[in-house]
């Protein structure tokens, strides 16, 4: 059991007060009633005992503030009465010996013990009142202290009397010992009490969240197993929904963080209204909430729920006079039919939430051991991409353009291939997503700009000029922060010809975040980079990207060239795109022809580049070479125009 040292400071207190009290007594006896017969001496001794019990019974109700375990309780009760006890003693000595010295009679008596329990009054209530602040009732406190202190050593005993000396000696050991003892309790049960006030906030900040006033991950961690293992001894059942907040974060990112977290704000108090008497409302982080239902029903169809809160979120959330329409993604688990941990319940829901997402968001899934075969797979695959990252297993594979009708390669674009340990080549669609999510898309990313530019200029010592390479760019790359710096550099340290490389972006990424991309592109044309919109036409082909934005080329996504021979409208289409943009002096490259029908076309359509398997495949690094000597690729009707 630990040791606590409010026992002895309060031990040392009592037993001095009952010493100071009964000489503050005794020499007001002396004053006022020198003579007390036995009859006063006996009315003398029965008060002193009652102002000893009246302190043992005010000073047992005090609170000292400081926790105690049920042990710890019982022997500083111990202590304390026991250092009570002492101090009557010591006060009782005094007294009888006061007696001897001669009696005080009835009125001395009297005296004896109104003084006495007057000044164990005004102790107790300078130490009981809580109204007071603590530097004041301290300084109170002290002050009268020291004022019977003073008193005592002027009245512990006669002081004509050669024998008082070891009484004077014993007061004015007490008068230094008493107001020390007083001021140092005071002292450390006022630093208790702020150090158990500021362990509660620590731990507030550590369980809530600051924002929204819920509690946070952290608590749930803690508190979801012991609600699981209540729900084992009750054969009950335990729910989880992890809600996901669909494009929060591009929404933040355009109308502000003081917008962004007025709606978090919102959300946790419509997701608070929807709650039942079982149920539990947590912020994870970010916009991030989770919905504990505790103690369902064996069978309970928690999907119920989730229809509710999606319902919910079809009503605006309104902030400083805006307002936003938010859909959810939700994942539902439940234990113990899924799970038998907090982990595992925890890590399923979100499995279940990426499912959601996966099937166009706004939706909920619960989750099936599917879903653990899928991501297992997946870490498989990202455990094996990491390794490839190390090993350099990738490879660039390139797709020549070439300028219409007269089959002359103008550029190439450069797609990414990687050739696993066994050999086998897997193409981008299985693993460009899975870097993305991860964030090794733009390690990867670098490489491939670095090692294109690096064949661009070994391709113009070989053949004595210049051919335009075109890179794909991730939209994680374009919102890194330092990306213009980074082609910057490799522009610099390869020695490319800025005005031959061409980078191509989608419309996906300018719909996500037009205002933070168009500062980027700026800066790449200032380089000197050409900028071209791939995929146009997939998106909603606003027309202020072409207006506002610094594209040097646009390339018409292969929807549209699939079907020129069969569809009107989309021949009609890439007529109006081509028209349109070559009035904006623009280059127009079309991309996925296939077939001799769809190539004339186009050129009839003055499209001015192309590129499909009609004229050549990706091929390696030896392969384009080859067909860079030869200058141009066969087009349908060539060699007839020769």
């Amino acid at each position: 059991m630990a040791f606590n040292y409010e026992v002895i400071i309060t031990l040392g207190q009592y037993a001095a007060f009952l010493f100071v009290a009964a000489a503050i007594a005794g020499k007001l006896t002396d004053w006022l009633a020198p003579d007390r017969g036995w009859v006063g001496s006996l009315i003398h001794g029965a008060g002193f005992v009652a102002v000893a019990v009246f302190s043992i019974w005010t000073s047992a109700e005090i609170a000292p503030g400081i926790p105690f375990d049920a042990g710890a309780i019982m022997v500083a009760l111990a202590v304390r009465h026991a250092g009570y006890a002492a101090g009557f003693v010591v006060g009782l000595a005094a007294m009888l010996y006061r007696i001897w010295l001669g009696g005080a009679g009835l009125t001395g008596s009297l005296v004896l013990i109104g003084s006495a329990v007057l000044i164990g009054i005004l102790f107790e209530w300078t130490r009981r009142r809580e109204l007071l602040p603590y530097p004041f009732r301290s300084v109170w406190t002290l002050g009268l202290l020291l004022t019977i202190s003073l008193l005592s050593v002027l009245s512990i005993v006669p002081g004509e009397n050669p024998s008082s000396e070891p009484f004077k000696g014993a007061g004015l050991l007490v008068c230094l010992l008493y107001p020390a003892t007083a001021a140092l309790y005071d002292y450390m049960i006022t630093g208790e009490k702020k150090r158990q006030e500021m362990e509660r906030e620590l731990k507030r900040r550590a369980y809530y969240d600051a924002l929204t006033g819920l509690p946070n991950r952290m608590f749930l961690s803690d508190k979801l197993g012991r609600i699981m293992e209540r729900a084992a001894l009750r054969r009950k059942s335990v729910g989880l929904i992890i809600l996901d907040l669909d494009h929060f974060q591009t929404m933040n990112d355009t109308a502000g963080h003081t917008f962004g977290n007025g709606l978090l704000v919102q959300t946790a108090s419509r997701l608070s209204r929807m709650l039942g008497k079982n149920d539990r409302l947590v912020r994870l982080g970010g916009d991030e909430f989770a919905i504990v239902r505790e103690c369902m029903d064996r069978g309970e169809d928690i999907g119920e729920m989730a229809n509710r809160l999606k319902a919910a979120f079809q009503e605006p959330l309104r902030f400083g006079g805006r307002q936003a329409v938010l859909t959810v993604s939700m994942g539902l688990a439940i234990y113990p039919d899924h799970a038998r941990t907090p982990e595992e319940l925890m890590q399923f829901c979100d499995m279940a939430v990426y499912k959601a997402k996966e099937a166009g968001r706004n939706t909920w899934r619960m989750y099936d051991k599917s879903m653990s075969d899928s991501l297992y797979r997946r870490a498989a695959l990202e455990e094996k991409l990491k390794q490839a990252m190390a090993w350099r297993e990738f490879e660039l594979h390139y797709m020549p353009q070439i300028e219409s009708g007269t089959g002359v390669i103008r550029g190439v674009e450069a797609l990414v291939r990687w050739r696993d340990s066994d050999g086998q080549l897997i193409q981008p669609g299985d693993f460009i997503p899975l870097a993305e999510e991860t964030g090794m898309i733009v390690t990867l990313g670098e490489w491939i700009l670095r090692t294109a530019c690096q064949a661009q200029v070994n391709w113009k010592q070989q053949l004595g000029r210049d051919v335009l390479m075109s890179v794909n760019i991730s939209a994680v790359q374009l919102k890194a922060r330092d990306f213009a710096n980074t082609v910057r550099r490799i522009v610099w340290e390869t020695g490319i010809d800025p005005a031959y490389l061409e980078l191509e972006i989608t419309e996906s990424m300018l719909i996500e975040s037009m205002d933070s991309v168009k500062p980027v592109l700026d800066r790449l044309r200032e380089i000197g980079v050409q900028i071209a919109l791939d995929d146009f036409g997939t998106g909603y082909s606003s027309l202020n990207y072409l207006r506002l934005l610094p594209i040097t080329q646009l390339k018409i996504d292969k929807s549209f060239t699939n079907r020129l021979e069969e569809v009107e409208a989309d021949r009609t289409i890439v007529e109006s795109i081509i028209d349109l943009v070559h009035k904006l002096n623009l280059r127009v490259v079309a991309e996925g022809i296939e077939t001799e029908a769809q190539y004339r076309i186009l050129h009839e359509l003055q499209c001015d580049f192309l590129q499909g398997y009609l004229f050549s495949r990706p091929v390696d690094e030896e392969g384009i070479q080859n067909l860079l000597r030869v200058g141009r690729l066969e087009v349908p009707g060539s060699q007839a125009s020769a």
